[in-house]
C-alpha cells in the first residue's frame, strides 16, 4: 500500500501502481472486498497509475540532482497524475494518512490540499542505500553522477520527517543513524513475515542452497550472480553432490539463467515456500549493496532454515553471529561457511532451532500491528 487514510469507519486505500497492473487486476471494487476481508476492517481501494518517461541524458543523470521529483525511479510517483489522486484522497478530511515509503510521500510534498496527521513508514533509509549502490562494483562514470543526486534523496526525507508526526523505520541501525542526522520522532518497527505453522525443526539431508529474491532489483541480481559464479563453484568443489536453488522472479534477469552452471537450478516463481524451505539445508545471501532489513533473512528464519550472510545482507537484523546466523564476508569465508554447515548436521540444526525462536519472538506481525497502533496513538 502507498497510503492510508481513516475516513470515519472506513479505510482508503491508495495504490500507486503501473498502468498495466490497472488494466489486468480485478476491479476496485473487487479489491476492496478482498482487502476488507484480509483485514478485517471495511476497507475502500483506489488504484492510481505511475507515469512513465522516456530518459535522456538531461532528465536520468541532471535534473535528479535538483529535485527527486526528476530522479528515475521518484518521477514515475510525481507527477499531476499522483498528486491529484493524492490531492482527492485529502479533500475527503481523513482523520489521518499513513504513507508507506518516500516514492509515496512524494506527491503528498507537492500537493497543496490541507494535511491531517501523517505517519511516515520510511522503512528503507534511501539516501544512504544509493549511496552505497553508486559505490558498488561495477564502477563506470555514469554511475558516479549518481552521487550528484544524493543530496536530493536526502533533502526530501528530511522534508517528509518534518511533515510527519511520526517516522518509522525498520532496524534501530537506521534510527541511530537517522537521530544523528537530527532526524526526530523516529521510531523501530521491524519487518514482519507471515508465520508458517511452527514444525519440529528438522535437517534437511540433501546439500542444498537456496537463494531466494525478487530480480527486478538490482542488489539481488548481484547477490545470485555471486552466488551462482563465485561462491558455489568453491561449494560444489568440496561437496560434489550439492545443488545451488535460485528461487524468484524474473529468473530471466540472471544473466547465468541463460547458460545454468552444473548443479544449479533456477525455479522462477514458487508459490509453495514450505516446501521450498522443506528442501533447503542452508540459506545463503551475499548482498553487498541495497538498504533496510533482508525479510528473506527473518522468512527463512520463520521456516527455521540456517542462514550465511554478508553484514551488510544482515544489516539492522538482531540476531546473534555464530548462534542465530552466520557471518561472512569474502568468497571464500561465505563458501566455507556454507561446506561447514553441509557436512554438519548438528550444528544445522542448533541454528534453525534458535533463529526460528527468534524470529517468532521479534518478528511476530501482530505485535508489529500492536506497537504501530500505539505509536499512532501516541501521536495523534
Amino acid at each position: 500500500m502507498d497510503a492510508i487514510g481513516r475516513i470515519a469507519n472506513e479505510i482508503e486505500m491508495l495504490f500507486l501502481v503501473p498502468e498495466n497492473f490497472i488494466r489486468e487486476a480485478p476491479d476496485e471494487a473487487t479489491l476492496s472486498r478482498q482487502q476488507s476481508a484480509f483485514w478485517g476492517q471495511n476497507i475502500r481501494v483506489t488504484l492510481a497509475p505511475l507515469d512513465r518517461r522516456k530518459e535522456n541524458n538531461l532528465n536520468h543523470y541532471v535534473l535528479p540532482s535538483l529535485s527527486v521529483r526528476h530522479h528515475p525511479f521518484f518521477s514515475a510517483y510525481s507527477g499531476p497524475r499522483q498528486v491529484a489522486a493524492i490531492t482527492a484522497q485529502l479533500q475527503r478530511k481523513p482523520d489521518l494518512v499513513f504513507v508507506q515509503r518516500l516514492a509515496a510521500m512524494s506527491p503528498v510534498l507537492q500537493t497543496r490540499a490541507a494535511l491531517p496527521p501523517i505517519f511516515f513508514d520510511l522503512d528503507d533509509v534511501e539516501h544512504k542505500a544509493r549511496l552505497r549502490s553508486a559505490l558498488a562494483p561495477p564502477r563506470y562514470l555514469g554511475k558516479y553522477a549518481y552521487l550528484s543526486q544524493i543530496p536530493a534523496i536526502h533533502l526530501a526525507e528530511r522534508r517528509a520527517a518534518r511533515l510527519a508526526r511520526a517516522v518509522f523505520v525498520c532496524s534501530e541501525l537506521d534510527q541511530r543513524y537517522l537521530g544523528a542526522l537530527g532526524l526526530r520522532r523516529v521510531h523501530v518497527v521491524p519487518n514482519a513475515v507471515p508465520l508458517p505453522q511452527k514444525r519440529e525443526y528438522r535437517v534437511v539431508q540433501e546439500p542444498t542452497i537456496l537463494y531466494l529474491g525478487n530480480y527486478g532489483h538490482a542488489p539481488n541480481i548481484g547477490a545470485a550472480e555471486r552466488l551462482i559464479r563465485r561462491i558455489f563453484p568453491a561449494v560444489r568443489a568440496r561437496v560434489p553432490g550439492a545443488r545451488l536453488l535460485i528461487a524468484g522472479s524474473p529468473a530471466a534477469a540472471l544473466p547465468s539463467s541463460k547458460n545454468p552452471p552444473e548443479g544449479v537450478n533456477f525455479l522462477g516463481f514458487v508459490p509453495d515456500l514450505q516446501a521450498l524451505y522443506a528442501a533447503s539445508r542452508v540459506v545463503c545471501c551475499p548482498i553487498t549493496e541495497g538498504g533496510g532489513t533482508r525479510v528473506k533473512i527473518v522468512e527463512a528464519g520463520a521456516y527455521g532454515r540456517p542462514v550465511v550472510s554478508t553484514r551488510v545482507g544482515a544489516e539492522g537484523l538482531n540476531f546473534v553471529a555464530d548462534r542465530e546466523i552466520i557471518l561472512a564476508e569474502s568468497d571464500d569465508d561465505l563458501s566455507r561457511a556454507c561446506i561447514a554447515l553441509l557436512n554438519d548436521a548438528e550444528r544445522c540444526e542448533k541454528i534453525g532451532v534458535v533463529i526460528q525462536e527468534k524470529v517468532y519472538q521479534a518478528y511476530n506481525p501482530e505485535r508489529i500491528v500492536e506497537s504501530i497502533t500505539n505509536l499512532i496513538k501516541r501521536g495523534l
